[in-house]
């Protein structure tokens, strides 16, 4: 899929093979769903459901805090350090930059917007230092939290100039592809297990998606690249909230 059809795709609401409607906000406390301590680097994540955001997930250290959600279709980036608060909140048609550093709005309809966003974020603490944390991470192929926040990895880094996000993704959807071969279609067909199955499915074919893109805007449209990884980050986020809510039905 080549960026022109991408972006029209995101625009009209499509979010991939899985679809997630949004859902109303709610005044009621979010509730914690998932809490995992990674084993190769000791942090822990937490996932909740609820309140304001369909889903959210939560880790960090003393270096940096980050939040990632879904919220109204949107997927919502919070990064915090001793001396930075940034937003970047992405939906299908720009990515909007708030906080310490002021405010961008980057779309392609306003000229130099997404140079003026990649600016911001490249001289950025908070970015810096979550790309090194979620670098850290290592939940697995089977691990739709572990993409989830792979994805939040990828997006900083490609709307830093920073190429090796896509490499890391590669690797991932690999292992994945592996992983889904080697799946007894007998354990594919049971509850819950057929979610983890179409998730992998989708993040597979969303990859395939977003090298065409990567590769065809390095021929024409190279700020598009920053598009590029945003609608990836957004598709990826609305797939985990998929699968969370496919496992709780199916379990």
């Amino acid at each position: 899929m080549n960026v022109p059809t991408l972006m029209i795709a995101l625009q009209c609401g499509f979010a991939g093979g899985v679809s997630v409607p949004a859902s109303p906000a709610s005044s009621a406390a979010p509730t914690l769903v998932q809490q995992i301590k990674d084993p190769s680097s000791g942090l822990e994540v937490r996932v909740f459901v609820g309140g304001k955001a369909d889903v959210s997930i939560e880790v960090g250290d003393r270096s940096v805090q980050i939040q990632k959600q879904l919220v109204r279709g949107a997927a919502v980036t919070h990064l915090t350090t001793s001396t930075e608060r940034l937003t970047l909140t992405v939906t299908g048609r720009q990515a909007t930059l708030d906080g310490t550093l002021g405010r961008v709005v980057a779309s392609s309809a306003q000229p130099g917007s997404r140079e003026a966003l990649r600016s911001r974020l490249k001289r950025s603490s908070a970015v810096n230092r979550a790309i090194a944390l979620l670098g850290r991470l290592d939940l697995g192929p089977r691990s739709p939290l572990g993409h989830a926040l792979l994805a939040t990895r990828v997006m900083l880094l490609t709307e830093t100039g920073d190429e090796r996000g896509a490499g890391e993704m590669s690797r991932w959807v690999q292992n994945a592809q592996q992983a889904l071969a080697v799946t007894p279609v007998a354990y594919q067909q049971m509850l819950p297990g057929d979610c983890w199955n179409e998730y992998a499915k989708e993040a597979i074919a969303t990859w395939k998606e977003l090298e065409d893109c990567l590769r065809d805007v390095k021929w024409y449209e190279i700020l598009e690249e920053l598009a590029c990884g945003t609608i990836y980050d957004l598709r990826a986020i609305g797939a985990f909230s998929w699968y969370l809510k496919c496992t709780a039905i199916r379990s």
